[in-house]
């Protein structure tokens, strides 16, 4: 008997989220993650048969399904009660304060150096020491 009201419980559950995940209106920007949420996907045949439908329904799905933000605030705070310290590429600091994840390669830290030295040309007497781990300007014998 009791399996049978879980499952009845259950059924009306997701049979709830189902309807009100169609009734509700969609938004077409999402202010708490700063961007443009999915659109309904397009139908073609050719989307259909190499999967890309399926994909962009998916991601359409995830953006507007009801009480989202809740729902990621509820996993963020789970993963924060467990000991996390970075979740989705963004590390958790000391207050609350976030850290987005940075990833570093030679182009972008080659980058950085060509423009550091640049810039260490323009102004006098300094130069710059660069190795593979840290950079350190040195401005008339001191390090700044």
């Amino acid at each position: 008997m009791i399996n049978k009201v879980f499952f009845a419980v259950f059924v009306v559950f997701w049979l709830f989220l189902f309807v009100f995940n169609i009734i509700i209106p969609k938004a077409d920007f999402s202010e708490e993650e700063n961007r443009m949420l999915a659109k309904w996907p397009i139908f073609t045949w050719e989307k259909l048969f190499n999967g890309e439908y399926a994909q962009e329904a998916e991601e359409f799905i995830s953006d507007h399904f009801i009480f989202r933000n809740e729902w990621v605030i509820v996993k963020n705070l789970s993963e924060q009660i467990i000991g996390k310290t970075q979740i989705n590429n963004v590390y958790i600091g000391k207050d609350g304060y976030l850290f987005e994840k940075i990833d570093y390669n030679s182009s972008n830290i080659s980058n950085a150096v060509e423009n550091i030295d640049r810039f260490a040309r323009k102004i006098a007497n300094t130069s710059l020491f660069y190795d593979s781990t840290k950079f350190n300007l040195y401005q008339s014998g001191k390090i700044t």
